[in-house]
């Protein structure tokens, strides 16, 4: 899974090379997130790899869904990406 604040085209470009989503993959958006409800973005959680112009706080929504469906997660990111997403420091606080 990919969430990233990174423009839809890129998100998917980016996900694709990893492996981790197809041409056809869909994609949630940061507004589309913010239109959904929790009920709605737990239905829709573990059946989408990519997520683009998401927000810190999105992201931790996302987790938390993850979470609540008893899925394990983990955050990888640059450091410099870090320095602007406290979300992505609290994590790396939590995992090393």
């Amino acid at each position: 899974m990919r969430i990233t604040g990174d423009p839809p085209a890129t998100a998917l470009a980016v996900a694709r090379q990893l492996g981790i989503a197809s041409a056809s993959e869909r994609i949630i958006t940061g507004p589309q997130l913010a239109a959904m409800s929790q009920s709605e973005l737990e239905k829709h959680v573990k059946k989408t790899c990519v997520y683009a112009r998401v927000d810190p706080a999105q992201k931790l929504r996302i987790v938390e869904a993850l979470q609540e469906q008893g899925e394990f997660v983990a955050m990888t990111g640059l450091c410099s990406a870090a320095q602007k997403d406290p979300l992505d420091l609290r994590c790396i606080a939590h995992t090393t």
